[in-house]
């Protein structure tokens, strides 16, 4: 869960907002440009403009990670948790589809399944998600040990090959996905499915741990966590904190991806696997975001204004 959340954004958001400028610079986005790359003067400073309608999907995230700065002090993944934060998701889609939607042409795929009926289209959806929940219940336990027999033979820990490997695996298809978006010239939609996945993970993902792990024992029990995780999942906060304070304002340069995908490389250095080392990039990542939502108060209060106005748009439906 760590590996995945901090390669969604270390490796996800920064090289999508990387690769989207870049292409914007070429003018290559499928024959398109995307109006949502902005020039800028300085150093690396064009950037990506994210839609307003982001707002809640970004206010949401943040409530999540602030909770999850204080789910290591117990020592233990337990039911308040999962209420916490699969309450959190609840009200993000009660939000989300109570909102007015963005009239966009649908094209591919989606619009082949948007000429189905009704019925139709629900039945095939189900029957998508429950193929997909098939595939990976039969495939993830020897996938996992695979990993673990490979690592082994590597002299690589299986902690770490659980971690960062097996993430790769599951977050790949979403990468496939939002990189043909930006090919599109759709680099919001790109950024729409990262942060919802991002939003997903750190809180469903994270609430029905305890759920899983009490079927598992056939009892009710809180998902123990030592002190590595602990400092994992301190970590994976800060990065996740410093990461929304570089969207607060509705953009990211190529500057500030590139910073968010150096501290995300430099921890992959064996030695900063230490939980010192841990707690040390946690308040690099804090100190950062800190000082940009600082500098950024008024681009807060500007985000919140829009999420204020999304949700009353979607009221008035």
């Amino acid at each position: 869960m760590t590996g995945a959340n901090r390669i969604l954004i270390g490796i996800g958001w920064s090289g999508i907002a990387i690769f989207t400028v870049y292409l914007a610079l070429r003018g290559y986005s499928s024959g398109v440009r995307d109006p949502n790359v902005e020039r800028a003067d300085g150093f690396l400073a064009d950037r990506v403009r994210l839609d307003e309608e982001l707002s809640l999907e970004i206010v949401f995230l943040f409530a999540a990670t602030l909770y999850a700065f204080f789910i290591p002090i117990t020592g233990s993944i337990a039911l308040h948790d999962m209420v916490v934060l699969v309450s959190l998701y609840a009200l993000y889609i009660v939000f989300a589809i109570q909102a007015p939607p963005t009239p966009k042409p649908h094209t591919g795929i989606p619009a082949y399944l948007q000429s189905f009926s009704k019925p139709g289209r629900i039945s095939t959806v189900v029957g998508l998600f429950a193929f997909s929940g098939f595939v990976i219940f039969v495939a993830v336990e020897p996938f996992a040990h695979g990993l673990e027999e490979i690592g082994a033979q590597l002299g690589i820990p299986p902690f770490l090959m659980i971690q960062w490997i097996a993430p790769l695996a599951s977050e790949s298809p979403e990468f496939v996905i939002v990189t043909l978006l930006v090919l599109k010239a759709r680099s919001t939609a790109s950024f729409n499915a990262l942060i919802s996945s991002k939003l997903n993970q750190w809180t469903l993902l994270i609430g029905t741990l305890v759920v899983v792990y009490s079927v598992s024992l056939g009892y009710y029990g809180a998902l123990p966590m030592g002190q590595r995780q602990m400092g994992e999942i301190w970590l994976t906060a800060a990065q996740s904190y410093f990461a929304l304070a570089l969207l607060v304002d509705l953009r990211i340069s190529v500057r500030e991806a590139l910073v968010l995908l150096t501290l995300f490389l430099i921890q992959l250095y064996p030695p900063f696997h230490e939980f010192e080392w841990l707690l040390v990039f946690t308040g690099i990542y804090l100190t950062l975001g800190t000082v940009l939502l600082v500098r950024r108060r008024r681009h807060v209060l500007e985000l919140l204004r829009f999420l204020r106005e999304r949700i009353g748009a979607g009221r008035q439906r």
